[in-house]
């Protein structure tokens, strides 16, 4: 708020300098009444605009470091109380409510003049006869004169008619328009000033419209002089004798050029500018976004055993797949030992080519029902295990198959079908090749899962009553170690193992080693 509050106080600062500079004594009044006007809610409402740009950040692959202490107890502080924001405020308060008895008192006093004085109207406008001494002067469509002196004549035509300008033209408006803002923003000073500019620019369109009608300068010039004293009028009024005579005569002669308005007009637009760029808000927010070097087409891959890479994406499902290679399941997976899980999905296709989905029959033309009824029910349990997916069958499977299966597996995030069996390309050839060297898989993050090494389907035999020579000799072998869904690193392991002293070893799913009771 308080950083609102003093972009908007520059900002009016900024406008009603070039007011003051380059606009007020040139004869362009319209021009300016409605800058003045404009002025205000410019001010209010550049602060409140907020440009946004996007900026394209890769997604950090870092791991995530989780640790495994307790939080700290914070010592207790004591809480001291800032009296200051209920001090500003009230003082705030105080000032609204005083701002707002003055108008209403002042509001109070035309409609009082009004009500209780005798009026006639002429020209469309009202005229209330006053017996008290005033001069002539102006409320919306109102215009107060002295009764005695107007029945003696003694006001001038020229007078009257200035009066009746202000009338015409609404100039009341937007001194209500400011006055009400000034309740809300009393304390900001600029109000007052603005307010005055305002009033004494209604009194240069009321004198240039006058002496448009044919009344001679110099006489009008002597009306003014002659109307001129410092009896008060109302602060929501228009009155002939407004003070800054002298700067009301420069402005009577002086006639301003087209081009120079048009110049003046045109250096508005930098300053806008300017100010819009200079004090409106910026908003960068982050867009992330898969490095190149990481993106991969939204197909699921084809797995064998665990650990072996996965085929080529969809784009390669083509001629070109030849140039890459895939592991020779029906040497490598064994059929009858799936890594299952409480959410399998088991595609098995019979030797006529009919499938069924988890002992359910279907087809290529009704199987979606099915397999989404199974991906609802699964994402509906509570344990953390992934859905996997299987395609089972005694025969090559077909890579049409595996396309279409695909791209349905797609609408619900599932990237990985397993297939126990080779698979047929376009020309109903087995794709098959001897699969290059596997990389050395990347050491394990505390607390982010890496990718399981292709280890023995067995795991070391287990010493007699010591756990730890155990862990040891799992390391050895190449295990991976968690404890719940979280990897570990060996040495980290070690340590808790050593301070357990109900430790179990989970070898259901080795070379993944589930430890419990750390």
């Amino acid at each position: 708020m308080e950083m609102y509050l003093v972009k908007s106080a520059v900002i009016l600062t900024i406008l009603y300098g070039f007011y003051k500079l380059v606009l007020e004594n040139e004869s362009m009044h319209i021009f300016k009444r409605f800058y003045l006007l404009g002025s205000l809610p410019a001010a209010f409402l550049i602060p409140l605009v907020t440009f946004t740009s996007y900026v394209e950040v890769p997604i950090s692959s870092a791991p995530v470091f989780i640790g495994n202490t307790l939080p700290m107890p914070m010592p207790a502080t004591e809480v001291s109380v800032n009296i200051w924001p209920f001090v500003l405020w009230s003082l705030y308060a105080l000032g609204v409510v005083f701002f707002s008895i003055k108008f209403g008192k002042n509001l109070n006093q035309l409609i009082s003049k009004i009500k209780n004085n005798p009026k006639f109207t002429r020209d469309s406008i009202n005229h209330i006869l006053l017996k008290t001494p005033v001069v002539p002067h102006t409320f919306l469509n109102y215009v107060f004169l002295n009764k005695q002196k107007f029945e003696a004549n003694e006001i001038p035509e020229e007078v009257i008619q200035h009066e009746h300008i202000h009338a015409k033209q609404k100039h009341s408006i937007d001194i209500l328009l400011v006055e009400l803002l000034q309740i809300v923003i009393w304390f900001n000073p600029l109000l007052y000033f603005l307010k005055r500019s305002i009033k004494l620019n209604h009194e240069f369109l009321a004198d240039r419209a006058v002496l448009n009608q044919g009344t001679d300068t110099a006489t009008y010039q002597n009306l003014l002089l002659a109307f001129s004293s410092h009896a008060t009028t109302p602060s929501l009024a228009n009155s002939i004798n407004y003070s800054f005579i002298k700067k009301r005569f420069t402005v009577m002669k002086k006639q301003t050029s087209t081009k120079a308005i048009w110049l003046r007009s045109l250096l508005l637009a930098p300053l806008l500018g300017i100010i819009f760029y200079g004090f409106s808000s910026k908003e960068v927010i982050q867009k992330e976004v898969i490095p190149q070097q990481e993106k991969t087409e939204s197909y699921p891959s084809v797995e064998g055993t665990l650990g072996a890479p996965p085929l080529p994406t969809k784009l390669q499902f083509s001629d070109s797949i030849r140039d890459s290679w895939i592991k020779d399941f029906d040497d490598s997976f064994q059929k009858e030992n799936l890594p299952l899980s409480s959410k399998s999905i088991i595609f098995k296709i019979n030797d006529d080519e009919s499938f069924s989905i988890n002992g359910i029959p279907s087809s290529l033309e009704n199987y979606k029902p099915t397999l989404k009824s199974l991906i609802t029910k699964f994402e509906n349990l509570d344990n953390e295990d992934e859905i996997k997916v299987f395609v089972k069958s005694e025969n090559l499977v077909k890579l049409s198959f595996i396309n279409e299966i695909g791209e349905e597996l797609k609408n619900y995030n599932i990237v990985t079908i397993q297939v126990t069996s080779g698979i047929l390309d376009d020309r109903n050839e087995k794709i098959k090749r001897t699969p290059p060297t596997p990389p050395t898989p990347p050491n394990p993050k505390f607390g982010k899962k890496s990718p399981l090494p292709l280890l023995p389907a067995t795991p070391p035999p287990a010493p007699l009553n010591d756990p730890i020579e155990y862990i040891k000799a799992l390391h050895k072998s190449g295990a991976v170690f968690f404890i719940g869904p979280h990897q570990y690193n060996y040495e980290e392991v070690l340590e808790m193992a050593k301070k357990s002293d109900d430790l179990n070893i989970d070898l259901s799913e080795y070379p993944k080693v589930n430890l419990l009771g750390c």
